[in-house]
């Protein structure tokens, strides 16, 4: 992430910058020092100013211990506004949240809460709303939460006020807002995606693009299955699509989730949509009648579960996760290609170079899977995040889009590797030919329509999600079975490329079936190739078209596909450079075609 202003500069009289902290669309955030020592956090306003201002002004002399304090605005010699504000030592929630991928422990959510609750509650109470909370603008330090990016506060001129730009994201953003209706209720709105986002460790309404999130937003039901069922009946009013029927203010937020946590059941008309009488208690009192009543429970004595209960209560957790999984896949895959080699008609000369072949290419294979399960966001893939289908049409657009531009993404990649000076590193090199170049071009869009058609079919049969390595092989084979027709009717003849690295396979024979045909791969060579080639990136194909990913191309996934390839064809014979160039250009043209949202 590059920032404007390096270390030690100093745009403001008075402050030295030590490093940058944030960059977003409202501005960079640095970490800096006065020059008394003092440390400070100094954000540069860098979109809509007067708006950021007009906020800032409202909020420079509020003092609350859950808001990150304002100090002050400067003015450097450009121009350029600043604003010095308090720095947190602490992490923010969006971080804590990372490290929680199934949600956090219960006590850490009642203590995030109830900060947040009186954080709110003070700005609620002096005619200001924040407008954009979200776990990144929320932290912790020394135990105390703090809420940020108050800069952004809108006050209100009467009970709903109106706004003609829509300020927030759209994760956590209310239904009015698209409106341009701005109440306290767009926070305590705001405050619910992030309760359920603490107790489950994902959102309520996700999507590939930022239009299907805000339709889910205004018309989908949140899916409460994941919450325990004491808290769905408060959670569900927290987020109400009407703001005249959602929970009236973040105090009572806090209340009814204090009380939906104690032992005493609560009425069912509590929670009658459009009731708006608060309960006359605060949130720390509630949370101390309900610490009291646990503690008597937990005096009384208990008699023993039925056994079923205990069984189930008693049971391991599950520690066999999927980088284990695809470890044992790898050695699984290895030790059957092991098996089926003619040991017993091998020198011992050839049977211990074809044991190093198989154990140097089988440890890279191994040590990739590996590295694949250690890569973090199998939680963030497109399959597991989806919290339902969109819209047909919306869908159908989507895939279309990306179909196209997945296509002519895959034609400028061929024609850009296609005519690369190879002959210097691979010998005479004779793909530019005109067949030539339609073929690899024909594959490798037929490739990308493969993998994003898998992507739109998951999401309307779930079973294919769940399968990615089946059904990405089984594409895979189909493809392969379309490039050899394609081979047979543009005539193409792989023995003019008179390429290196010919022959080095360990297996030219699928059974009694040849792999080759000389130099030319038969249908066998070519459905094996690209079965086990989609069949190892099935699921890099789920990581690498997911929207949240780190960046809209990374170039580890090529990188990956071409290795990938490479350990294929030095195990079944297949012309070497065409099935690295085919994955490397299948996967970076999958990567750009696919919807990404940068995070901000």
């Amino acid at each position: 992430m590059k920032f404007t202003y390096p270390s030690d500069a100093r745009p403001v009289d008075g402050y030295t910058i030590r490093r940058g902290i944030h960059r977003g669309g409202y501005g960079e955030v640095y970490y800096a020092v006065s020059d008394a020592g003092k440390e400070v956090a100094l954000k540069l306003l860098t979109h809509d100013l007067e708006t950021e201002l007009r906020g800032i002004r409202q909020c420079l002399n509020l003092k609350h211990p859950n808001l990150v304090s304002l100090f002050d605005v400067k003015t450097d010699s450009d121009g350029e506004h600043w604003l010095v504000m308090e720095y947190v030592h602490g992490s923010n929630l969006e971080d804590v949240l990372t490290a929680f991928p199934q949600g956090l422990p219960l006590g850490e959510v009642r203590d995030w809460l109830a900060g947040l609750v009186e954080g709110v509650e003070f700005l609620h109470d002096r005619g200001l709303i924040h407008r954009d909370l979200k776990p990144a603008n929320i932290y912790r330090e020394n135990g105390v939460v703090k809420i940020g990016d108050v800069g952004l506060s809108k006050r209100l001129d009467g009970a709903r006020g109106q706004h003609t730009e829509s300020i927030g994201t759209v994760y956590y953003m209310a239904p009015e807002i698209t409106h341009g209706q701005y109440g306290p209720q767009i926070d305590v709105y705001s405050l619910g995606i992030i309760l359920y986002e603490m107790l489950t460790g994902k959102l309520p309404f996700n999507g590939e693009t930022s239009g299907e999130i805000l339709m889910k937003q205004l018309s989908a039901a949140p899916d409460l299955a994941a919450v325990a069922p004491n808290l769905r009946p408060m959670l569900a009013r927290a987020l109400e699509k009407d703001p005249k029927q959602r929970t009236p203010s973040a105090r009572q937020l806090g209340i009814e989730f204090e009380q939906a946590l104690s032992p005493t059941a609560i009425p069912e008309s509590h929670f009658v949509k459009g009731a708006t009488r608060p309960v006359p208690v605060t949130v720390e009192a509630a949370r101390k009648e309900t610490d009291r009543k646990r503690d008597t429970a937990a005096r009384r004595p208990v008699s023993p579960p039925p056994v079923a209960v205990r069984r189930s209560a008693d049971r391991e957790p599950v520690v066999f996760e999927k980088s284990n999984r695809r470890f044992v896949w790898g050695l699984a895959a290895m030790v059957i290609i092991a098996l089926c080699i003619p040991w017993q008609r091998m020198s011992w000369g050839d049977a211990g170079e074809t044991a190093g072949i198989l154990g140097f290419y089988g440890g890279i294979v191994l040590l990739m899977l590996w590295a694949s399960g250690r890569w973090k966001p199998a939680s963030n893939t497109l399959f597991s995040r989806l919290s339902g289908s969109p819209p047909a049409p919306m869908q159908f657009a989507d895939w279309t889009g990306s179909l196209a531009l997945g296509s002519l993404a895959a034609i400028i990649i061929s024609s850009a590797l296609l005519f690369m000076p190879l002959e210097y590193i691979h010998g005479p090199w004779q793909m530019r030919k005109p067949e030539a170049v339609v073929f690899f071009t024909a594959v490798s869009v037929l490739g990308v329509w493969a993998v994003i058609g898998l992507k739109w079919l998951a999401q309307r049969t779930p079973w294919v999600g769940q399968h990615p390595r089946l059904m990405h092989a089984s594409a895979g084979l189909l493809l392969g079975s379309i490039a050899c027709l394609l081979d047979d009717f543009l005539m193409f003849d792989y023995n003019t490329l008179r390429m290196r690295g010919w022959g080095n396979a360990i297996f030219d024979h699928l059974g009694a079936n040849p792999l080759l045909d000389g130099r030319q791969p038969t249908w066998f060579g070519y459905a094996v190739v690209f079965a086990g080639l989609f069949f190892l990136l099935g699921r890099k194909f789920q990581k690498l078209q997911a929207p949240q990913r780190a960046a809209r191309w990374m170039m580890r996934y090529p990188f990956i596909a071409a290795l990938f390839a490479f350990g294929l064809v030095h195990l079944f014979a297949f012309p070497q450079l065409p099935a690295v160039l085919w994955a490397a250009t299948i996967v970076s043209a999958v990567q750009l075609a696919a919807p990404w949202q940068p995070s901000k």
